[in-house]
């Protein structure tokens, strides 16, 4: 009798799930969301992409293309998407938005992460209580996108929301100073740049992706700019004009990129790390932005996959390492880079179930995004 009721119990919800589905991809549930941005899902899909193909074992000289503008995209992104808040809205809106399924999704990858600790003490070797238990939960509090002496982290990328979180407190914060003054808001964000090279200069690295937040807050600072200066023009649909110079800027964009990468270096938000220029980190940052933003816009046809992908980004940044990981294995030695590609895009493909799942079901994970 109880196994009659389990078992109708989990056939209901995997046909509420199927259904669930289903209605993601039916052309209703898309036409009920008119108000999408379909370069920014373009070029959300394209930066989550990057950031899965950066992660694993690829030539450093790839890694060094991508890591210079990949997660500048994204403060540019949500800095071009900000809502004019007052300092104390922007607070409660990042809390529920970005700490609280920050919190979340780090837990639940650290219980992950323990429980293949606790099925693979050949790989992990052995567990200590300092190990498992007092180092990760100090890597959750510190914030940070790096191990410190004191701390581990359970995945690379959820320093990103912590490190939002306080751009966009920053970016209040000089929105309310400038009084809505170009001029001022502008030379608050130099001002922001002469502190990242103050604490570059005495090495002193801030909890809570605070280094990393100050480094980034110009590229959200400048999507806020284009925003408000209507700077992005979309594509029209079969204009060959447009069309043509929008592939042209793409081609420019990208062989500039691949150029002078190699004169600034390696760069990465999440150290602090802006190579060996901080001038040229913010050009080459902002060239990566520009030439992804014209590939964006040449994406005019909304897409379900697209969509779905777009909306469950912050799922991919969470567990997109714990998908490569079973795929190449924790060490994932060097691979060709069409199986990087094969690689990066089924892993990608993946979360369009997970995203619809946490959608209907746990969407407080997601922070309530659409």
């Amino acid at each position: 009798m109880i196994k009659k009721v389990l078992f109708k119990g989990l056939q209901s919800q995997t046909s509420n799930f199927a259904a669930s589905l289903k209605s993601a991809f039916s052309t209703k549930s898309g036409s009920n969301q008119p108000n999408r941005i379909l370069w920014i899902d373009f070029a959300k899909v394209t930066g989550i992409w990057l950031m899965v193909l950066g992660h694993i074992q690829i030539p450093a000289e790839l890694r060094s293309i991508i890591y210079s503008f990949h997660m500048p995209l994204f403060f540019f992104i949500s800095g071009y998407l900000e809502k004019d808040r007052k300092l104390k809205n922007t607070v409660v809106n990042g809390v529920k938005t970005l700490i609280i399924p920050y919190v979340l999704l780090y837990v639940l990858n650290y219980l992950s992460e323990l429980l293949l600790q606790l099925c693979y003490p050949e790989i992990f070797g052995d567990i200590t209580f300092d190990k498992a238990v007092i180092k990760p939960f100090w890597g959750m509090v510190f914030g940070v996108g790096y191990d410190t002496d004191m701390s581990t982290i359970v995945t690379a990328s959820l320093w990103f929301l912590i490190a939002l979180f306080f751009v966009k407190i920053f970016n209040s914060i000089l929105q309310s100073i400038s009084n809505g003054e170009m001029f001022y808001y502008v030379l608050g964000n130099v001002c922001v740049i002469g502190i990242v090279l103050f604490l570059k200069q005495l090495n002193i690295h801030l909890l809570l992706s605070i280094n990393s937040a100050l480094l980034a807050l110009p590229f959200f600072a400048i999507g806020t700019i284009f925003k408000k200066q209507n700077i992005i023009k979309v594509v029209e649909s079969g204009n060959k004009k447009q069309f043509g110079l929008a592939c042209l800027g793409v081609v420019i964009g990208f062989t500039l990129l691949v150029t002078i990468v190699p004169f600034n270096g390696r760069v990465g938000v999440h150290t602090f790390g802006y190579g060996k220029n901080i001038g040229l980190f913010y050009v080459i940052g902002m060239v990566g932005i520009m030439a992804t933003v014209l590939l964006s816009m040449l994406y005019t046809n909304s897409s379900k996959i697209i969509t779905i992908i777009s909306s469950g980004t912050i799922l991919i940044l969470a567990f997109a390492g714990k998908i490569t990981v079973l795929i190449l294995g924790r060490d994932g030695l060097i691979i060709n880079p069409v199986v990087s590609i094969i690689v990066t895009t089924i892993t990608v493909l993946l979360f369009i179930p997970v995203t619809v799942l946490v959608k209907k079901y746990f969407p407080i994970l997601m922070g309530g995004r659409n």
